[in-house]
């Protein structure tokens, strides 16, 4: 999760553009990969069934996950997972 940069070519210029996550990475390491995933589509605004269907698992697994992702950050639901995450 570092920043992400790549040079363009504007008007005959070469310049850099980049970005920076919104989530404090230390917040995610007591998530599995499995978990930040999942945790990163919710955020998106995914459906359980999408996140599925991306991942090749059951419903049933992403609602798992993201059922022991909130337990992990102390949360109740996707505002309060993005509230502490630090991305609302």
């Amino acid at each position: 999760m570092r920043a992400r940069l790549q040079e363009i070519d504007l008007a005959g210029e070469q310049i850099a553009i980049g970005s920076l996550p919104l989530v404090d990475e230390k917040k995610f390491t007591a998530l599995t990969e499995a978990e930040r995933e999942v945790a990163i589509e919710l955020m998106r605004g995914a459906t359980y069934a999408a996140i599925a269907s991306k991942r090749g698992s059951a419903e049933r697994t992403i609602a798992n996950q993201a059922q022991s992702l909130y337990r992990k950050m102390g949360v109740n639901s996707r505002l309060e997972l993005s509230t502490a995450l630090g991305t609302v």
